[in-house]
C-alpha cells in the first residue's frame, strides 16, 4: 500500500452526531469527525484533490480534516474522493463530468476529464465554491470565509454537471504558471491535449526548408510559376511519405500523446500547382487540397488525432470531401470585429452583399460536416495588450454561437498578463463561461470586483459599464492590431476620456489607505493613461499633445503628460508588469523611447521644418509617407505607426536642405527594429554632405549588416563632419531587404523605418 503524505494531526474525538437529518455538520466548532477517503492505488490526481480539499476547509475553519485510504476501517462520516471500496459504482456511471452525492452521513465526489483522465479535482473545486463558499480570483487574491462550523444542507449535496466543452484554455500567465490555479478555473494547457512540438503551423517541422528545399523544390509551394519554400506542395507524394513519417518517428517518442498538428506555415503562400489547384476549384476552397492530404494522414494513425488549420486562406469549408472522424479542425476567427459579435457582424456583412464569405457561415460550415472543432479565438489588442478593448459584451454570445455549431474545444487568447486590459478579469470570466456557459455574465463580474477592487469596486465597474457603452454605440471596428488613436474621436475623445479619468480618481480615493487594493485600482487604470500618452504622441503640439506654449510662445513639456509617465512606469514596475504587447515591449523599453520621443529638438535644430527629399519616396501606409515627418522635431518610439516613414525593400537615398551653409555640427538619424513586423534596421548608412547640391563629401558610415538577430528597438547614427561647409545633407541608405535565415518568414521583403534627421 502506497504511503500517504498527509497534514499530521491526529484524529479528534467525535463531536456528536448532527442533530438533522437533513444537514450534515462537516466542521463544529473547529472540529471534524470526518476523514476525507481515497483509493488505496490512488492517482496523482486523486491525492491532489484531496489535499485541496484538506487545505482549503483548514484555511476556513482551522481544522484538518485527516486523508485516509479504502484499506483503513470504515467510518460514519466520510467524504470519499474517487472510486474506492466505499463506491457503488452504478451511482457513478456518468463519463466525462462529476457527481457530488451522499448517502446518509457520507459525501461522495467523482469525476472525470476528457484529457485529465480520473480527475475529481473539479469536482472538488465545485464542491468548495458551492458548498463552502471560496473564490480565487487570481493567484494573489483568494477569499475564504472564516467560520468555526461548516454545516451542509443534504439538499445542496446532490449535483452533477458535465461541460459541453471538454477543452477549456485561456493563455494567460496566471494560469499557465500557477497550477493550482490553473485547474481552480478548470482549465488545460496545450500539452494537455497536443504533442509537445506539434501544436500549430508545422509543416515546416515536417518537412524542413533547410533539408529538403535546395534539392526538393517541388516538395514546396508553387507560386506563379516559382517554387516557395513558405508552404508544402500536398499533391505531391514524397511530401506525404515523409510526414508519414516523421510522425511516426516522432510519436514513438510522445506514445501517449492524443493530438498532432498537421498545419499551414503561418502566411498565406498556398500552392498553385496544377494538382492542388485542381483540387481547390473543385472544393472552392484552398482548403480542398489540405484536408484530402490532412484525411490520407489521418487515416495513417486512427487511434491518434490529426488536427489542421482552417485560417486565414483555409477558413472556407470545402463542397464536397468531409474530414475524417479524427481529424480536428483548428477554426481561428483573426479577422473579426470585436466589437459585434459574430452573428451580428455576418447580418451586417450579409446586409451589404449577400454572397459575403463571413466567419459566421464558415462555421456553420464546417459544423456541418464535422464535430471535431478545436476554436481558437481572440479577445485582445495584441499591439496594444495595455490599451482599453471593450469587448466583454461580444464574449459570452460568441462562445455560445461557436458551441452551437460544435465548436467544443476551445483556445482563448484574451489579455494574458499583469498590466493588459482587465487581464485578471478576463481570465476568470472567459474560464467560468467555458465551463458552464448558462452562468449570469454581469453577476460573475460583479463578484470578481468586489473580491479583487474592494470598496473601488462600484467605480470600476462604472468605468466598465461606461466605456462599453461609448464603444458599442460608437460602431467603431475594435481591431487586434489597432492603436488607442484609432479610436480618438469616438470611444477615446477628450471629452470621454474626461469621464473615465474622473470615475478612475473616485476609485483610488475610495481605496487610497490600502496599499494592495490601490496598486490593483492603479493597474487598471494603465490603458486609460497608456491611452492618453499615445494619442498625445500623434498630435504633439494639439490640444491633445505633449506640448503647450508658454505666455513667450514658446513650445513647453506639459507637466501633467510628463507625470502620467512617470505614474505609469512607476505602477508597471511596482505591479511588476512584464510586457505591453505581444512582441514582449518592456515597461522600461517604453518609458525610454517615450521619454526620448517627447525630447523634441526644434530650437537648436537646424534641421526643423527644413525640406527633405527621398529617392524613391517612402511607403503612403506610415505617416500617409509625408517627408515633413522627419524633420518635424519629434522622434519616433518603439510604435512604428506613429512618426516614422517607411521603405519596402529598396535602397534609397534622403536629400536635407537646410537652407543656409553650416559648419561643425552633429548630425543625427535613428533607425527602427521590429522584426515581428519585418522592420530591420538597415544594412549600411553613409552620411555625405555638400556646398552646392552636386559635389559631395563622404563624412562617415555605419555597416549594421544583414542577420540582425538581436538588435536595439532604436538604432541612432550619428555624424560629426569637421570644419566642412555645407548646406546639403545626403543619407546613402543600403535595405536589409530580404528577412534573414533565422526570421520564421525568411526571404520576406524586409522594411527600414527612418525617424528624426537632427543636425544641432
Amino acid at each position: 500500500m502506497k504511503k500517504i503524505v498527509l497534514l499530521c494531526l491526529c484524529l479528534v474525538l467525535s463531536i456528536g452526531s448532527f442533530a438533522q437529518k437533513d444537514k450534515l455538520t462537516l466542521v463544529k466548532d473547529g472540529k471534524s469527525d470526518y476523514v476525507i477517503v481515497i483509493p488505496s492505488n490512488y492517482s496523482e490526481w486523486i491525492l491532489y484533490s484531496a489535499q485541496l480539499l484538506q487545505s482549503d476547509i483548514y484555511k476556513v475553519t482551522n481544522c484538518v480534516i485527516p486523508i485516509v485510504d479504502d484499506l483503513s476501517k470504515k467510518r460514519k462520516k466520510e467524504i470519499c474522493i474517487s472510486f474506492s471500496t466505499r463506491f457503488n459504482p452504478d451511482k457513478m456511471k456518468m463519463g466525462y463530468g462529476y457527481r457530488v452525492y451522499t448517502d446518509k452521513e457520507k459525501i461522495f465526489i467523482y469525476g472525470e476529464d476528457y484529457f485529465l483522465y480520473d480527475n475529481p479535482h473539479f469536482a472538488v473545486v465545485d464542491f468548495l465554491e458551492k458548498n463552502i463558499g471560496i473564490r480565487k480570483f487570481t493567484p494573489d487574491c483568494e477569499v475564504y470565509p472564516k467560520k468555526k462550523d461548516i454545516i451542509l444542507d443534504v439538499k445542496d449535496l446532490n449535483y452533477s454537471y458535465s461541460s459541453k466543452n471538454t477543452y477549456r484554455q485561456v493563455r494567460s500567465v496566471f494560469t499557465r504558471e500557477n497550477k493550482d490555479f490553473r485547474y481552480w478555473l478548470k482549465q488545460h494547457l496545450q500539452e494537455d491535449m497536443f504533442a509537445e512540438g506539434f501544436f500549430v503551423h508545422t509543416f515546416e517541422k515536417l518537412v524542413p526548408r533547410a533539408k529538403y528545399f535546395e534539392t526538393h523544390p517541388e516538395y514546396f509551394s508553387l507560386i506563379n510559376g516559382k517554387r516557395m519554400h513558405d508552404q508544402l506542395c500536398l499533391s505531391n507524394e514524397d511530401v506525404f511519405k515523409i510526414v508519414v513519417e516523421r510522425l511516426k518517428e516522432e510519436m514513438k517518442k510522445q506514445p501517449n500523446a492524443k493530438v498532432w498538428s498537421v498545419s499551414q506555415n503561418d502566411n498565406f503562400s498556398y500552392c498553385s500547382c496544377p494538382e492542388c489547384k485542381k483540387k481547390n476549384e473543385r472544393e472552392e476552397s484552398p482548403s480542398g487540397a489540405l484536408i484530402e492530404f490532412v484525411n490520407r494522414v489521418a487515416r495513417e494513425f486512427p487511434n491518434k488525432t490529426i488536427s489542421t488549420l482552417a485560417y486565414q486562406y483555409s477558413r472556407k469549408a470545402p463542397k464536397y470531401i468531409k474530414p475524417e472522424d479524427n481529424v480536428q479542425i483548428m477554426l481561428c476567427t483573426i479577422e473579426e470585429d470585436r466589437n459585434k459579435t459574430i452573428e451580428e457582424a455576418s447580418i451586417d456583412a450579409l446586409k451589404k452583399n449577400p454572397n459575403a464569405q463571413t466567419f459566421a457561415k464558415d462555421i456553420q460550415d464546417w459544423g456541418k460536416i464535422t464535430k471535431n472543432i478545436f476554436l481558437w479565438d481572440y479577445n485582445v489588442d495584441f499591439a496594444y495588450s495595455v490599451s482599453p478593448f471593450p469587448n466583454l459584451h461580444v464574449l459570452k454570445p460568441n462562445l455560445k454561437f461557436f458551441m452551437d455549431n460544435n465548436a467544443l474545444q476551445h483556445f482563448q487568447q484574451a489579455n494574458s498578463d499583469v498590466g493588459h486590459e482587465f487581464a485578471e478579469l478576463k481570465t476568470y470570466l472567459i474560464s467560468k463561461l467555458l465551463w458552464d456557459i448558462n452562468v449570469d455574465q454581469d453577476s460573475i463580474i460583479n463578484e470578481f470586483l468586489q473580491g479583487y477592487y474592494g470598496k473601488a469596486s462600484t467605480f470600476i465597474r462604472q468605468y466598465i459599464d461606461t466605456i462599453q457603452y461609448f464603444g458599442q454605440n460608437s460602431k467603431v471596428f475594435l481591431d487586434i492590431y489597432a492603436p488607442p488613436t484609432n479610436y480618438s474621436k469616438t470611444f477615446l475623445s477628450k471629452d470621454k476620456i474626461d469621464i473615465y479619468s474622473s470615475i478612475f480618481n473616485k476609485a483610488e480615493e475610495a481605496v487610497k489607505g490600502d496599499s494592495v487594493y490601490l496598486l490593483r485600482v492603479r493597474s487598471a487604470r494603465l490603458p486609460l493613461w497608456f491611452a492618453i500618452m499615445e494619442i498625445g504622441k500623434a498630435d504633439m503640439f494639439g490640444e491633445r499633445g505633449w506640448y503647450s506654449k508658454n505666455s513667450e510662445g514658446k513650445y513647453i513639456l506639459r507637466k501633467d503628460m510628463s507625470q502620467m509617465l512617470e505614474d505609469f512606469y512607476s505602477t508597471c514596475f511596482n505591479a511588476k508588469v512584464r510586457n505591453l504587447n505581444e512582441s514582449n515591449l518592456l515597461p522600461i523599453e517604453y518609458y525610454k523611447s517615450t521619454k526620448r520621443f517627447i525630447e523634441i529638438s526644434v530650437d537648436s535644430n537646424i534641421a526643423f521644418e527644413k525640406k527633405v527629399i527621398s529617392l524613391p519616396e517612402p511607403s503612403p501606409l506610415y505617416s500617409e509617407g509625408n517627408m515633413s515627418t522627419i524633420t518635424n522635431g519629434v522622434r519616433g518610439d518603439s510604435e512604428y505607426k506613429i512618426h516614422w516613414l517607411g521603405w519596402h525593400g529598396v535602397d534609397f537615398s534622403l536629400v536635407l536642405d537646410l537652407e543656409r551653409v553650416v559648419s561643425n555640427k552633429t548630425i543625427k538619424l535613428s533607425s527602427l527594429y521590429s522584426p515581428k513586423s519585418w522592420i530591420l534596421h538597415p544594412s549600411r548608412v553613409e552620411c555625405l554632405v555638400s556646398k552646392d547640391g552636386s559635389n559631395y563629401i563622404s563624412v562617415g558610415n555605419v555597416e549594421i549588416g544583414d542577420i540582425q538577430k538581436y538588435e536595439d528597438i532604436i538604432r541612432e547614427y550619428v555624424f560629426s563632419p569637421k570644419d566642412i561647409d555645407y548646406r546639403y545633407v545626403k543619407f546613402e541608405i543600403k535595405g536589409t531587404k530580404a528577412l534573414p535565415s533565422w526570421h520564421p518568414s525568411e526571404g520576406g521583403t524586409s522594411w527600414v523605418f527612418l525617424d528624426e534627421i537632427i543636425v544641432e
